[in-house]
Formats: C-alpha cells, structure tokens, sequence
C-alpha cells in the first residue's frame, strides 16, 4: 500500500504535490532540515470504503488498505477535493 502511496506521489505534478503535502502536514514544503526534524508518519488499515484522513498537527496519514493504485488514487483525489472545498 505504501508503495501505491510513492507512485501515486510520483504521478503528481509539482502543485499537486505540495497541495497533498499540505494536506498531511499543513505545511506546503518540506521543512529545510527534511523530514527527519518534522516526520510524515503512514499508517495503513481500516475500512477500504473510507476516505484516506490526514491529521496535520501530526503528520499522519491514514491510508486504508485499498486493493489496487486506481483505487488509491480515486480516493485520495475525492478526500484532496474535498478538502479544498471546505477551504473554499
């Protein structure tokens, strides 16, 4: 699953990626100490019917163990989408 998380990652243009870096971490750059001083943290489980949940202050991402990268990145997208209308 983390595997399909980095291809789905790599996929991504550069504002794609720093909206979904913004998404986990609040933050639309990686710190300049890298991660090693603010981990990005992947938990993988939970019910394949959800949407992935973020938790910014934390860095973490929960990722449901979804069966293929398509699945992964249609809710990935929808959960991105999603938040960028609540922020609208």
């Amino acid at each position: 699953m983390v595997q399909y998380f980095w291809e789905y990652v790599l996929a991504r243009s550069d504002t794609q990626r720093s909206d979904l870096l913004f998404w986990i971490t609040g933050r639309c750059r990686p710190p300049l100490s890298g991660f090693a001083s603010t981990p990005m943290v992947i938990s993988v489980g939970g019910s394949i019917d959800r949407l992935p949940v973020s938790h910014t202050c934390s860095g973490y991402l929960d990722l449901p163990e979804y069966s293929s990268l398509e699945m992964l990145e249609l809710k990935l997208n929808q959960a991105l989408e999603e938040q960028n209308f609540a922020l609208a």
